[in-house]
């Protein structure tokens, strides 16, 4: 009896026959595999650092620079080609807001792609990351829950899992318990600088002449005010508190006198409680800028960085 003879497939066709064969297995293995083995091989996407508490990120002063939200608010953003570069080519926003010792916050992030959150401390240590507890359609929004112990600037990082993804999402922060923030009240004598953050006062003193008083406040912008001893049309003292942290970590006090009389500029950090003087003798003239006035952890952006190109500080 005469064999069949059948023809030898080619190399090309037994290489697609096994493609074919071990994508079937794949797909089997990863319908059937718990969630905790899928959740396990999302986190190896990321990468063990990446995945992991206690990882310090300082901002690049190039283009991260934080927006803020408040306790019990929405926001919504969108994660662009533009935004900070994370460093596993994937795109990231930073949110900053104020926590007390004791308050409870919980952070939810949701869109219509898979999500990823991190909380930063006041220090820019990585205290919390999530991937998927938020639920969702699709089970790929994010949330994270974390009781504060230590009061300050707390950073938030709205980023993706997947490379390279882009579009919009929102971003929910809750905040229960705990007391209420330290605050700033703008009077006469004091200003309130830094988003009311820092309070400012000032004294002065003619010694010669046996006079002294309290400098009177009046505020420009946000950031910046001036300070009149004798009358309102005569500025003797012009001061404002810049947040630098995207560049050393601290807040900065820049001060530019008009005036030789002897004055004491007192600031005052209404988060951490810090106080700081700045003490001009009579006959001096002079301006300041103090740039390690006040430590405060990295911003809000306790921020990663793809670039270390140094750019124009604020000044």
């Amino acid at each position: 009896m005469k064999a069949i003879q059948t023809e030898r497939p080619t190399r090309r066709e037994t290489f697609l026959r096994a493609a074919t064969v071990g994508a079937a297995l794949l797909y089997w293995a990863a319908s059937s595999a718990p969630a905790s083995a899928a959740t396990g091989l999302k986190l190896q996407r990321k990468g063990e650092v990446r995945a992991s508490s206690g990882v310090v990120r300082t901002l690049s002063p190039s283009a991260c620079v934080p927006a803020s939200i408040a306790c019990n608010a929405t926001v919504s953003g969108a994660l662009t080609s533009d935004d900070c570069p994370y460093g596993d080519d994937t795109y990231y926003d930073a949110w900053r807001f104020e926590a007390t010792a004791g308050q409870h916050v919980r952070i939810d992030m949701a869109a219509g792609w898979d999500t990823w959150l991190e909380l930063y401390n006041p220090s820019g240590v990585k205290v919390a990351f999530d991937d998927d507890s938020g639920g969702g359609p699709d089970g790929t929004n994010s949330r994270i829950e974390y009781d504060v112990t230590v009061p300050g600037t707390y950073t938030i990082y709205a980023n993706s899992f997947e490379a390279f993804q882009t579009g919009n999402y929102s971003l929910q922060l809750q905040c229960t318990g705990g007391g209420p923030p330290p605050t700033c009240t703008a009077t006469t004598t004091s200003l309130c600088l830094n988003d009311g953050r820092f309070r400012v006062s000032v004294t002065w003193r003619v010694p010669t002449q046996g006079t002294s008083g309290v400098g009177t406040a009046s505020p420009l912008t946000s950031d910046t005010g001036y300070f009149w001893f004798f009358s309102s049309n005569n500025i003797e003292l012009v001061i404002k508190v810049v947040d630098g942290r995207a560049f050393n970590q601290h807040f900065w006090v820049f001060y530019g006198a008009l005036s030789d009389v002897e004055y004491t500029i007192t600031v005052t950090d209404t988060v951490s409680g810090a106080v700081k003087t700045y003490m001009n003798s009579q006959g001096n003239l002079a301006s300041v800028a103090d740039v390690v006035a006040f430590p405060g952890g990295a911003p809000g952006a306790a921020e990663a960085s793809a670039s270390t190109a140094a750019t124009r500080p604020p000044s």
